[in-house]
């Protein structure tokens, strides 16, 4: 280990050190929550390049890996290749996915994302969202979901968490941001019902509850963590206080985790929001994070262009922040967590903060032909 792993080793004891939740020992509290790997098949199952990818994500040591969004119906995928968990077929891949994850000594957790107004528009299907709406970034015709239509949206994340538990994750994240449907029930912006729905009511947080009480029937001994987004980040959006208040009303429904963002997407899931690009500073949204954290009371996890370790810790010592979460910043740099860094491997590389983050299946832009991900091969399954 070289002088700088020493001083990060030394820093670094509470960043590092165990905890346990939900009867689940995590040796570090360190999460890798990587964006989309598009390595999943055309059908959503998982393919061997998936495998090798977060087999080799888990041995950077972090002490949970939340895999990618995972669609919960044909209907709610956002993009090409997604990983899906709406079929008893998918079973058997994602079991193996979850071995590789915990082989390595890492918690694997699920996350059941819908896309709404983002999902691929197909021949026989209809695209919709909170309520018709009409917006330059949306190609296809948006359609308002009627009442009768939640209780299936409801039970296609319950049934998607049961494969998760016949899968054998730990635990289960409900994606309520990064432009999934729960977050444009949110949104003022999106969301203009006037039923019990709307944003005027508990700030439009109805469906992420009754979405929430259904996951924690179907898998009750599963750790549930919720990705929440605490500011639109547009004129006349969602805001801060009202994500407070809609945590403390989701609170009671046995939540353990709220993994915070911030950011409304529109058009295109799968793109960083610009509050995240090379232009933005370090960790844009720890204030944010800091106060949710302090009002709530709550177990939070700090994520957004988390660089290094020093700006976790730094957080973390303020009290900002009980986990950290890693997406691109581990794609980039899979040694973050240690004493690797100096092995003379590759020197240490901050994120490129790609539009889309392609780490996974091509590498990164600046490395042509040079995948940090296959350096250590690791024997296939």
């Amino acid at each position: 280990m070289g002088v700088r792993g020493s001083i990060i080793t030394a820093m670094i004891t509470s960043l590092f050190s165990p905890v346990s939740l939900k009867n689940r020992d995590f040796k570090n509290r360190v999460i890798a929550a990587p964006p989309p790997s598009y390595l999943a098949g055309p059908d959503g199952q998982v393919q061997t390049q998936m495998l090798d990818y977060y087999y080799n994500l888990a041995d950077t040591d972090a002490g949970m890996v939340i895999v990618e969004a995972a669609a919960v119906s044909l209907e709610g995928r956002a993009w090409l290749k997604q990983l899906g968990i709406h079929s008893s077929a998918m079973i058997n891949g994602l079991s193996r996915l979850v071995e590789k994850i915990r082989s390595r000594g890492a918690v694997p957790v699920a996350q059941l994302f819908h896309g709404g107004i983002n999902s691929i528009p197909g021949p026989d299907q209809i695209v919709a969202g909170p309520s018709a709406i009409e917006h330059r970034k949306l190609n296809a015709r948006i359609h308002e979901i009627k009442k009768d239509k939640f209780a299936q949206i409801v039970n296609d994340y319950s049934e998607a968490a049961r494969i998760a538990w016949n899968a054998g994750f730990s635990g289960i994240e409900i994606q309520a941001a990064e432009g999934s449907l729960p977050q444009q029930f949110f949104s003022p912006l999106l969301n203009h019902r006037r039923d019990d729905y709307s944003t005027d009511y508990n700030g439009g947080v109805l469906l992420l509850q009754q979405i929430v009480r259904a996951v924690k029937k179907a898998v009750p001994d599963l750790m549930l963590l919720v990705r929440l987004s605490l500011r639109d980040l547009l004129p006349g959006g969602f805001c801060l206080s009202t994500a407070i208040k809609a945590a403390q009303i989701l609170k009671s429904e046995g939540i353990d985790i709220f993994h915070l963002t911030e950011g409304l997407k529109v058009g295109n899931a799968q793109l960083l929001h610009p509050s995240l690009d090379k232009t933005a500073p370090d960790a844009p949204f720890s204030e944010d994070t800091h106060i949710f954290r302090n009002e709530t009371g709550l177990l939070t996890v700090l994520s957004g262009k988390v660089s290094t370790p020093e700006i976790a810790i730094n957080r973390m010592k303020k009290g900002g922040a009980d986990f950290v979460a890693l997406g691109r910043t581990l794609n980039r740099e899979p040694l973050w967590l240690g004493g690797q860094i100096d092995s003379g491997l590759l020197p240490w590389q901050k994120c490129l903060r790609c539009p889309i983050c392609k780490a996974a299946s091509d590498g990164c832009p600046d490395r042509i032909g040079l995948n940090r991900w296959q350096l250590a091969p690791q024997p296939k399954s």
